[in-house]
């Protein structure tokens, strides 16, 4: 990951990938090897999905609960 400036421009590319869902991903992995830092994009993009969904269906219900209690 140090050697960011200094790679090929598809490693400089996928760790930039990497580090931009790491943002939203939660955990500490340090990939090593290219193969390593592609499965971890993968698994930081579905952490990112599920983190959306799981927010997203807490707001849906929050409202739901307040729409309940403003008819009470």
């Amino acid at each position: 990951m140090y050697d960011f400036y200094y790679t090929h421009w598809m490693r400089s590319y996928v760790s930039s990938l990497y580090i931009a869902f790491y943002l939203f991903g939660v955990g500490e992995v340090c990939p090593k090897t290219m193969n390593e830092l592609i499965v971890t994009i993968f698994v930081l993009i579905l952490s990112s999905i599920l983190n959306g969904l799981i927010i997203g269906n807490m707001a849906l219900y929050m409202n739901e609960l307040n729409r309940k209690n403003a008819d009470f």
